[in-house]
């Protein structure tokens, strides 16, 4: 747990596949079939042995709000995270668009 009493908990996921072809543009590999499924394999594992180790394991909290970015811009997703900050904590927002 990173801030167990957080007002607001947030876990970020997205799809392998989404995630390895982000990684590969970030590379300059987006073109590469043979390096986007090494990516998502890779990606796969980091995964499991994230969720199944004994020290930490990667879990969402009982109470986080979970945001799938598969489908999202990074704009969309900061967006996203101000409105829930917003609605959580009572705050008035101008000048934020974006899907919520």
């Amino acid at each position: 747990m990173v801030l167990p009493h957080a007002g607001l908990k947030i876990f970020m996921t997205a799809r392998p596949e989404v995630r390895a072809a982000r990684r590969a543009r970030d590379l300059n590999l987006s073109g590469d079939r043979e390096a986007l499924a090494k990516l998502r394999k890779e990606i796969e594992i980091r995964d499991l042995r994230d969720r199944e180790r004994d020290d930490s394991p990667l879990r969402r909290a009982k109470d986080a709000v979970v945001i799938d970015t598969s489908n999202m811009t990074f704009d969309e997703q900061v967006n996203r995270i101000i409105r829930l900050a917003a609605e959580r904590f009572k705050i008035r927002l101008y000048g934020v668009s974006g899907r919520s």
